[in-house]
Order: structure tokens, then sequence, then C-alpha cells
């Protein structure tokens, strides 16, 4: 009696374990997708794939691959179960998007598969609303025109009666100016070039800095390797075009201080110049 109670038992077990097993081997069905309406995001918003996936055995890593519109490869991004069959998938969309492709797949826990929404060759599309134009600010009226009243002429001044005595300081000779006044041309260009050098510096900073927010959300393995290399040349240029830059203005700007005219000194020597009177004298002398 002892014996035929175990013997039955262990014929259950292996009744219910067959039976299982048998129901495993008898899935050869893939998955069962059904995709759910894909709402637009707004600016600087993931993207967020739902749908619904089914299968007997059970499902096996689903996968959504995705790509922005003139992109040659796809992503991937994992949908995850939410609860029941719902499956559901967040997508970080680079600056710039305008829409995306993207198709769904999975497999069932025996190896059945892929199921397929959409394909590499026909994927599903999704186009990104685009902001209204920003209207341009209206013209600035200019400003009115006033006129201001024509002042008075001053009444005619009566001529002396007297010789007018005018001390003048005698001209300085023309290879003294020449010397006193040393030519700016130089340093100008020098600080000029240390300007447009700065100036192309901080272009090359700003393209740098560019380039590098599109290379952290990049996800194509064809361009990460160019705007990484387009980083490193940038920067590179950035660097060496504001060291010539600031080197160029402060050699123009000492250059500048330097080469200033000296103040022509002081000469107690004064001349009289020939000044007609009313009457026709002439006055003339020096001391």
């Amino acid at each position: 009696m002892h014996v035929t109670k175990w013997a039955l038992l262990g014929a259950l077990v292996a009744t219910g374990l067959g039976s299982r097993s048998a129901k495993a081997q008898a899935d050869t069905t893939p998955p069962a997708i059904t995709p759910e309406p894909v709402a637009v995001p707004a600016p600087g918003k993931p993207l967020v794939v739902t749908c619904d996936i089914t299968d007997q055995s059970g499902i096996f890593a689903p996968l959504v691959y995705w790509r922005p519109f003139g992109w040659s490869q796809f992503a991937q991004a994992e949908l995850k179960n939410v609860g029941g069959a719902l499956f559901k998938a967040t997508i970080p969309l680079p600056p710039g998007t305008s829409g995306v492709e993207y198709y769904l797949e999975a497999y069932d826990t025996q190896g059945n598969g892929p199921a397929w929404v959409g394909s590499p060759t026909a994927p599903l599309k999704v186009s990104l609303a685009s902001s209204a134009p920003v209207a341009p600010p209206p013209p600035v009226p200019p400003p009115p025109v006033t006129f201001a009243p024509s002042r008075p002429s001053a009444p005619p001044r009566a001529p002396p009666t007297t010789p007018l005595l005018r001390p003048v300081r005698p001209p300085a000779s023309a290879a003294a100016s020449a010397r006193a006044r040393p030519s700016p041309v130089l340093p100008i260009a020098l600080v000029s070039v240390g300007g447009v050098g700065v100036i192309t510096g901080v272009v090359f900073g700003m393209m740098a800095s560019s380039d590098d927010s599109t290379f952290k959300t990049t996800y194509d393995p064809v361009q990460r390797p160019k705007l990484e290399s387009s980083i490193h040349a940038e920067a590179l240029g950035a660097d060496i075009s504001v060291g010539v830059g600031v080197v160029a203005a402060a050699v123009g700007t000492t250059l500048l201080f330097l080469e200033r005219p000296a103040a022509p000194e002081d000469s107690d020597e004064q001349h009289l110049v020939l000044v007609p009177t009313f009457n026709g004298v002439l006055a003339e002398g020096s001391f």
C-alpha cells in the first residue's frame, strides 16, 4: 500500500511536467505586437513609444529601433514592461530633429521570431511639430527733425586804429616734425591683428562647444568619429587664434605707448608778424 501511494504521486508529477513541456514545444508562433498611437512630444522632450505584446510562452527582450530623419543607421532602445502586455520605450531626441523613423521587434522565450511592426526597409514615421516662425519686430520710426533758430549776426567790429602786435612761435622744420611724430601704422596693425585673432578664437570655441553638444546626443557610429575629430581641430584653432591675438595686441599696445611723440621744448624766441591796420600802418619787429 505504501509503494502504491508513492508510485501514484510520481505518476501525477510526471504527467504535469510532461504536459507543460508539450505545451511549450507546441508554441511555434512569434509574439503578436499591437502598436499604440505615438504622441508628438514638445520641443526638447523625448519621444515615447508604447505597444501591446502577447505570446503564450512569454516575451523575450523586445526592442524599438529608431533614427532621426536623414540618419543612415538605427539606434536601439529597450521596450520595458509597464504592466500586463503593455511595453514602453523612451527615445531621447537630438536637438533639431524634425522627425523619427522606427520599427518594433520582439521574440518569445521559445526563440520564435522576430515579430516586427515596421521593418528596416519600411519603418514607421513620426513627424515632429515645428514651432511657428517669429514675426520680425516693427521698424523703429526715425527721430523727428528739428530746426534750431538761426542766431542773429553780430554787428561789425570797428577796425583798430593802432598797429596790432601778435607774437607767434616759429614753425618747426619738416625733419624735426618727422622725428617727433613717428608713424603709428605698425602698432595699429598689430592691435588690429590681435583683435581679429581673439574674435577668430571665440568663433572656433563656439563651434567646438556646439559640436561637443551634438556629440553628446548623437548615437550614429558614423557621425561620432567625425564630430570628435572636428571638436579637436576647432579647439586647437581657438587656442592658437586667441594666443596669437593676445600677443599681437600686447605688442601693438606697447609700441603705441613707446612711440608717443615727445612734447616740443619751449622756446623763448618769439617773432612779430606784419599786420595791416586800418590807416595803412604796418608793425614789424622781434623780441
